[in-house]
């Protein structure tokens, strides 16, 4: 299999991905001064640079891996464009090797969903513990699997984002088919222009429920150290939307 058949197709379209999801995501003060205080930085699944950019302008010395060049090479150009260095490497974040350590390992942004089946996430855990230096935290957030999206209908379609068509300059609605397997506990969905039977991306994302991330976690070496339900650091509860845990490791790769 090439390398590009097995990338989401909304990750070989990075501009329009940017036009989905924001070119720069907002960062908060206090996780701002997290990082800085932990000075080397490793973000997994940079994509676009949208986390990677805002940390290095911060000041942070960061380095970016991701496994789609499409991606890595609109975040160089937009690095260039902002003028901060940033080190981005074209890797698979299952088996990354850098030769560093760093003080903080980032994989924000629901990156965590890329890691399909136990095999994939055991082998990226134990790259997090080869590069993570000591004392150092590694970072996660992902979204807390919503029921109501999960038993969606997969014969419906429903509103997704929009973007500008490169050839005709005109936005675009798209909409989704979602369809969720509760075997693998991956969600297939399909992009599609507006109404129309034209592909135009689509992802399969991997779910993780709160209590089996914590004991994945567990049991390969990590200790979450602090869990938070959002990015304003509420507590963790019944309610939380956000699963964003900073975790120490318990035991070496």
């Amino acid at each position: 299999m090439k390398k590009e058949e097995s990338i989401d197709a909304d990750y070989l379209a990075s501009a329009k991905y940017d036009q989905y999801y924001g070119a720069y995501a907002t960062l908060p003060n206090w996780f701002l001064t997290e990082l800085a205080s932990r000075e080397k930085v490793l973000e997994l699944a940079c994509g676009t640079g949208r986390i990677a950019i805002p940390l290095a302008e911060h000041g942070l010395e960061v380095t970016g891996i991701d496994y789609s060049e499409p991606m890595l090479s609109l975040a160089r150009s937009k690095a260039d464009g902002r003028q901060v260095k940033i080190n981005w490497i074209h890797d698979d974040i299952r088996r990354f090797d850098t030769g560093r350590q760093y003080g903080s390992i980032l994989l924000l942004s629901n990156a965590l969903w890329h890691l399909h089946d136990l095999a994939d996430f055991e082998e990226c855990i134990r790259c997090v513990k080869r590069h993570l230096a000591p004392g150092g935290h590694f970072i996660l957030d992902v979204f807390v699997p919503g029921l109501e999206i999960l038993n969606r209908d997969p014969s419906r379609r429903y509103p997704f984002s929009r973007y500008t068509d490169d050839k005709t300059g005109q936005e675009v609605q798209v909409t989704q088919s979602y369809r969720y397997e509760a075997d693998t506990q991956i969600a297939r969905m399909v992009h599609y222009r507006g109404d129309s039977d034209e592909i135009v991306g689509g992802l399969n994302l991997r779910m993780y429920f709160p209590q089996e991330l914590e004991a994945l976690l567990k049991y390969n070496g990590i200790r979450i150290k602090e869990k938070f339900g959002s990015w304003d650091r509420d507590a963790f509860g019944p309610d939380s939307r956000h699963q964003l845990c900073f975790c120490t490791v318990t035991e070496t790769g």
